[in-house]
């Protein structure tokens, strides 16, 4: 099975993909940091963002969003679905997408689509990331209580696409 997990900057995307890999060995590839040495950190060089490290560049993706999402989509050209299709050659889940153009592309390469939200703790909405939640074809995952809550919505999910009963620990 493949997954896509989904949700604004902040809102919790890595906290549930690195519970689902500690708990159910789904492996993840944030998509930010598997462009960010090859491509997104030479192209923040032209906007001149010089890191000193891989770690700073990728720890400072938070104050440029919207021009890692555009160095993405270039990097995607023609073929939206092209980072897509990279991650999950070498992952079951795919951490952090941003736009619609590439959701739509690459939504039948996934067999749950998860959207990790926690607006009611006051966190805000991402103006980098175009994909709308649809709840006819997206799991919401509330991430506004205790990580329990959230740990227990990923396990109910989990059972019910027959991933437990498949990959038990």
């Amino acid at each position: 099975m493949k997954f896509l997990i989904l949700g604004h900057g902040r809102h919790g995307k890595d906290t549930v993909a690195e519970y689902l890999r500690d708990t159910h060995r789904v492996t993840f590839v944030s998509s930010s940091l598997f462009l960010a040495d090859l491509v997104v950190r030479p192209a923040l060089i032209e906007h001149g963002l010089v890191y000193d490290s891989l770690e700073a560049c990728y720890e400072d993706r938070v104050n440029h969003r919207e021009l890692w999402r555009d160095i993405i989509a270039e990097y995607n050209g023609d073929d939206p679905a092209r980072l897509a299709q990279a991650v999950l050659a070498v992952s079951d889940c795919y951490v952090g997408m941003r736009t619609d153009r590439e959701y739509l592309a690459a939504r039948p390469l996934f067999d749950v689509v998860f959207w990790v939200d926690a607006s009611a703790r006051g966190m805000p909405n991402d103006p980098s990331m175009t994909i709308p939640f649809r709840s006819d074809e997206m799991v919401l995952i509330d991430n506004n209580g205790p990580l329990a809550e959230t740990h227990a919505q990923m396990d109910m999910w989990m059972r019910s696409v027959g991933w437990v009963t498949t990959r038990n620990l």
